[in-house]
């Protein structure tokens, strides 16, 4: 009898050591919680004020298209309607319907220039397409180089 009374002490003395390990764990996993809760919640607020930061800028940049759309539409407004025609097929057809011409060549198709053409594209005094992609060429003169002065 002695046997088995000391056999079920030692069994409740395990399950009791069983519990107690159980309750550290708990607690630990508990404190781990609570920093996780902790670290959740700056991330959220992190959030939150990013989103707040890209509204903000979201409505700037709608203002900013608007204004520029406006600006847009002014100046559309002073040119002639047959090159708006034009302008308006090839940014229909191509997406983009002009395009630099620099040093004999179309900047976007990279297609090289007649002579003739780019002459007529630098004198500025037609509306001259580029025979590869018809986009509408300009050109922009380079500043002369300033020789440093003694």
């Amino acid at each position: 009898m002695l046997h088995e009374i000391e056999g079920v002490e030692r069994e409740i003395r395990e399950r009791e050591d069983q519990v107690l390990a159980e309750m550290e764990r708990a607690e630990a996993l508990a404190a781990d919680v609570k920093r996780e809760e902790g670290l959740l919640k700056g991330v959220e607020d992190k959030a939150r004020a990013e989103a707040q930061t890209l509204e903000l800028r979201g409505r700037e940049l709608q203002e900013e298209q608007k204004r520029l759309q406006a600006a847009r539409d002014a100046t559309a407004a002073t040119v002639p309607e047959e090159a708006m025609a034009l302008f308006q097929r090839v940014a229909r057809l191509r997406g983009m319907a002009v395009a630099e011409a620099r040093d004999g060549m179309c900047q976007l198709c990279h297609v090289k220039l007649r002579v003739q053409m780019y002459v007529e594209v630098k004198r500025n005094e037609e509306i001259v397409q580029c025979g590869h992609c018809s986009r509408i060429l300009y050109y922009v003169p380079t500043a002369p180089a300033v020789a440093p002065g003694p």
